[in-house]
């Protein structure tokens, strides 16, 4: 069993093709269908949409905009709307593609919410994300994001050399701040650099209630935003005065208590620092603009009677269609050069409509590097509601639990739910694990069917 997901940790995918050579000339607007269960709509060639087309997944997913030999290259819009066991996930980006990613300037807007509430249908916790700027490989390289959810706004603005962070509450205090009223809270600041010796240069200060964590630095900060060489700034435990520390290589060199206020040194460096990046202001608030109006439309969007909540009933997607490989590479480059995140992969090989097998793990990745793998596999029946299950007793970690597998019109809906002998609590009961005790992935995890056939990120290239 470990044997062939180590196999399948190392595997190369091959990208979903239409298998027929591009020796024509684009032919007027056609109308094609996919095994997947897509329509497409628009000019193609040699069978392959080439040209100007408007594609429709199951699950109410569209794409409308530039083809070039059956993929998405040029100027275009994808939108998708899911909604899942009481959550609902918005995606809409509008931009430039190449090779079906996001490359080039585009908007990017993706809208989680959260049916834990009767509040407001259900919609009172909703969590955003918006980029905007140029992207490469669908990671935003040059511009500004924002996420935010009920508790927190979330500003960033990042290029080759520079990343300027603002964190804030409320939308009133948003709009006071963008306004240049610096009168609010403003919890959290930082601004960075890069530097010719791979450090950064800036500050950051985080600013908690007047009683909580406050700690503010100045100088030199490695990859991983740690203080280098500067100075610290930093509460004591019963927040009487503050620790005044300097730092040399990533060391201490001396450190001093300090009987005064840090709550009233750190407003009035934030304040003073605010006005050194009011030239980045306008850009936060075209991304907090374009937040609050898709929030809106979200809102709005009757979703009840969208064909992606449902199992898939007989006729729409033939299980042969499921067969392969399903890969979501959640990574990022907030933290470096290199990518660092999560990768989740799932491998189905369906014998028939009743009988198959699954693989299902992870991959974590660090500064480009494979840190950590988990994975299992296992023969499966799928029942009436297209539903499959299986325990396992080893996730490569000792692990034990059960894996869910969903086989819906959308696509893969996969469930984990992980348990370790040693982990229990009070009572003395096994308690369930969760994604940060590096098992399986704890919950549902939904693979669309963009995923299908993505390549795995590969370390080496």
């Amino acid at each position: 069993m470990k044997k062939s997901f180590i196999a399948l940790l190392c595997f190369s995918l091959f990208i979903l093709s239409y298998g027929m050579l591009d020796v024509s000339g684009a032919s007027n607007k056609t109308n094609l269908k996919l095994n997947n269960g897509a329509t497409y709509y628009g000019e193609v060639k040699n069978g392959r949409p080439h040209g100007k087309g408007t594609m429709n997944w199951p699950g109410d997913k569209s794409y409308s905009g530039d083809w070039i030999s059956g993929k998405r290259s040029g100027q275009g819009k994808y939108i998708a709307y899911i909604i899942e066991d009481g959550q609902k996930t918005y995606i809409k980006y509008n931009g430039n593609w190449k090779d079906d990613k996001y490359n080039g300037q585009g908007e990017y807007v993706k809208i989680n919410s959260y049916s834990s509430s009767s509040e407001d249908d259900g919609m009172n916790d909703v969590f955003s994300y918006v980029a905007k700027g140029k992207l490469t490989n669908n990671i935003l390289k040059v511009g500004y994001e924002l996420n935010s959810s009920r508790l927190a706004t979330k500003f960033e603005y990042k290029d080759n050399e520079n990343n300027i962070t603002l964190t804030t509450y409320s939308d009133d205090k948003i709009k006071k701040i963008l306004a240049k009223n610096y009168t609010p809270y403003i919890p959290y600041i930082e601004v960075m650099k890069k530097q010719s010796d791979g450090l950064m240069k800036g500050y950051s200060y985080y600013l908690g209630m007047e009683e909580d964590r406050q700690e503010l630095s100045e100088g030199y900060y490695n990859k991983n935003r740690d203080l280098y060489t500067g100075t610290m700034y930093k509460n004591t435990e019963d927040y009487d005065g503050y620790v005044l520390s300097n730092y040399k290589n990533g060391k201490v060199q001396s450190s001093k208590v300090v009987n005064g206020d840090i709550y009233a040194i750190g407003n009035k460096k934030v304040k003073k620092q605010m006005k050194e990046i009011e030239a980045y202001f306008n850009g936060f608030k075209s991304v907090y603009d374009i937040s609050i109006q898709e929030k809106k439309s979200f809102k709005q969007k009757q979703v009840a009677n969208v064909s992606s909540n449902k199992t898939v009933s007989s006729g729409e997607n033939k299980f042969k269609d499921y067969n392969g490989t399903w890969v979501i590479n959640d990574l990022s480059y907030e933290f470096g050069d290199e990518p660092s995140g999560v990768i989740s992969i799932v491998d189905i090989s369906l014998e028939s409509e009743t009988n198959g097998t699954a693989s299902v793990g992870f991959i974590r990745v660090r500064d480009g590097y494979i840190d950590k793998g988990a994975g299992v596999e296992s023969k499966f029946k799928v029942d009436a509601n297209r539903m499959a299950s299986f325990d396992f007793d080893d996730d490569t970690y000792g692990h034990y639990g059960t894996v869910k597998i969903q086989f819906r019109d959308s696509g893969l809906v996969v469930e984990c739910q992980s348990y370790d002998p040693e982990f229990v609590d009070e009572d003395g009961e096994i308690v369930r694990l969760t994604g940060g005790n590096w098992s399986l992935w704890e919950g549902e995890e939904e693979f669309p069917w963009s995923t299908k056939g993505v390549e795995v990120y590969d370390p080496e290239s």
